[in-house]
């Protein structure tokens, strides 16, 4: 990612569903978490194959100044703790990671 966007438009809104992969591509774009920032919204597994997958890649994206949030029902975000997304059972779903105000 990092590669890829030096010569393109600066995405403000990144999408991750790589069924596993994210941890991968979130390493593989740390200049660009860094210096523009973009929102990031991520599949997030939960039970064994959350912890396994989706808990690392939140991590990085912790480490990095995010905040994790939730989608309510209603289209609302609001920040939820870490240890809490992977807690929905052997499903998944979708969360949103924006860099701090």
């Amino acid at each position: 990612m990092d590669s890829y966007s030096t010569n393109k438009n600066t995405p403000t809104l990144i999408k991750l569903d790589v069924e596993g992969a994210e941890k991968s591509v979130i390493d593989g774009m740390k200049v660009l978490l860094m210096t523009h920032s973009p929102v990031i919204a991520m599949e997030v597994w939960g039970g064994a194959r959350g912890d396994s997958y989706s808990l690392a890649a939140a991590e990085l994206l912790l480490n990095s100044g995010y905040e994790v949030h939730k989608i309510s029902e209603e289209g609302e975000i609001s920040t939820v703790e870490l240890s809490s997304i992977t807690n929905h059972g052997s499903s998944f779903a979708n969360y949103i990671f924006k860099r701090h105000a």
